[in-house]
């Protein structure tokens, strides 16, 4: 991955596997905790031994690869099934297998997040009281929510769905794996993060530590703590 191709998100989704995240719970910056810096060590080893794709996502070559079977694995959420059955692998049919994320250390954590969806209601609306309606009836329902998952593969977030015969069913894009069943279990042991306000900042930060890593060779303690300092900088 280059510094073009690093958007940071293997690296949150892999720190919040840990339970931890760019803040504290206090709101301070720790890109150079114990956790920041395993997770950096453990994706710069990869990179620099060669064993991941130096392709930008979201692009066609980024498409082929995965249709083609030049990648073998890929850290991604449930709605990457309907991406890859629906566009952009549909002749990889059979061929693709779902597990839950290795675990940092034997019978650790294995779950974790990489999307999600916010709604607002703003309050120059006019028409609040029919917008939460709307809500309700889409994301509220279990039959509304059911429908979005059968036509579009968008996994419920309504955890009353998961004991509907659906998430049952074998998959036959993935080899007739029960999938959806993976993916209720492991919605149980998601940790629970705050984004925090400067978000945006740290991630900045952290793609420039990558970049410094990869490229100058910094050590991962020094672009870590460099990183950190520029995100307290910034948001003072």
């Amino acid at each position: 991955e280059s510094e073009e191709m690093f958007s940071g998100r293997d690296f949150e989704k892999l720190l919040m596997e840990k339970g931890s995240w760019y803040f504290d719970e206090s709101g301070q910056p720790q890109l150079d905790s114990q956790d920041s810096i395993e997770v950096m060590t453990f994706i710069t080893d990869m990179v620099k031994g060669g064993y991941t794709l130096n392709v930008s996502e979201w692009t066609q070559a980024w498409y082929d690869c995965l249709s083609q079977g030049t990648v073998a694995t890929m850290p991604a959420a449930s709605w990457m099934g309907g991406f890859l059955s629906g566009w952009i692998a549909p002749d990889a049919a059979g061929l693709w297998r779902v597990i839950p994320l290795p675990a940092w250390e034997e019978g650790g954590n294995t779950a974790t997040n990489d999307g999600g969806s916010n709604l607002c209601i703003t309050e120059v609306s006019e028409n609040k009281d029919a917008a939460w309606a709307f809500i309700e009836f889409m994301l509220g329902r279990e039959d509304s929510q059911m429908t979005m998952y059968k036509g579009s593969d968008i996994f419920p977030s309504l955890v009353t769905t998961y004991d509907d015969p659906f998430f049952g069913e074998e998959v036959e894009y993935y080899g007739n794996q029960k999938v959806r069943e993976v993916f209720a279990a492991i919605t149980e042991n998601i940790p629970a993060i705050s984004y925090q306000e400067f978000y945006s900042q740290a991630n900045e930060s952290l793609i420039e530590a990558f970049s410094k890593i990869i490229y100058n060779d910094v050590s991962v303690e020094q672009a870590m703590s460099e990183a950190n300092e520029q995100v307290i900088t910034k948001t003072q």
